[in-house]
């Protein structure tokens, strides 16, 4: 189970991080779009995670998901090309 956990949020990161790794990202890619959420659909089917003695993540990390989900889904809805400002990202090596 400790595997499941883990491979769902390295997924989570791999989906969320991949406009931060580029010059621009074209939010309205709907391929994009539909692989966060089949992975948000895959994560509410998985009965695994509704048990009590599920592991949850940190409610810092719940925030980030789901605040980061937010704002993708807002430009997406709104067909954004967004410039990328690399010199953090490259700073904290990301």
């Amino acid at each position: 189970m400790e595997n499941l956990f883990f491979d769902t949020a390295v997924r989570a990161i791999q989906n969320m991080s991949k406009p931060m790794k580029s010059e621009t990202f074209y939010f309205g890619d709907k391929t994009f779009y539909d692989e966060l959420q089949s992975h948000g659909e895959e994560i509410m089917a998985n009965k695994e995670f509704r048990k009590p003695s599920a592991m949850r993540g940190s409610r810092h990390a719940i925030y980030l998901h789901r605040a980061f989900f937010g704002l993708y889904s807002i430009l997406y809805k709104l067909n954004a090309t967004v410039n990328i400002d690399r010199r953090f990202i490259d700073k904290v090596g990301v």
